[in-house]
């Protein structure tokens, strides 16, 4: 096995394990600056996944960082393109469903879905405040 060979399954490895420490609660993902995009913090290293849309195709990509926030090693979505149709790779679909597992960690998503439900249940609604009158509420006559 070559030496990228190697990385590639340790990186897959890496991202099989960080996607049952999610489901399972045992760690704590984050938002980041970018909308697409969630970190996790360990102890001496840091792990970045991401989605971005290129050419029509959703495409996930996971980072391991060192303590200076550097990009040192990374995986991402592939193809073999020697198949016709082309044929994913079977960590294409770790790397989605790590992603969608971070997302909805991050943002509290099952959190927000069990309040809406409940307030639901409840029939309860936050009042919503008028809007404010403004002497100029009217189209300018120009």
């Amino acid at each position: 096995m070559s030496k990228e060979q190697d990385i590639r399954r340790r990186m897959a490895d890496l991202a099989s394990s960080l996607l049952a420490a999610t489901l399972e609660g045992r760690i704590q993902w984050s938002t980041t600056d970018d909308e697409d995009q969630y970190l996790y913090a360990g102890s001496k290293s840091s792990v970045l996944i991401e989605q971005d849309l290129h050419h029509s195709r959703w495409n996930h990509k996971l980072a391991i960082l060192n303590t200076r926030g550097t990009e040192v090693e990374s995986i991402a979505d592939d193809w073999d393109t020697n198949s016709v149709p082309p044929q994913p790779d079977p960590v294409n679909i770790i790397l989605e469903q790590l992603f969608d597992a971070s997302r909805r960690q991050a943002l509290g998503v099952d959190d927000l879905l069990d309040s809406a439900m409940h307030d639901i249940e409840r029939g309860y609604t936050k009042p919503v405040p008028p809007k404010p009158q403004h002497p100029f509420d009217e189209e300018p006559p120009f």
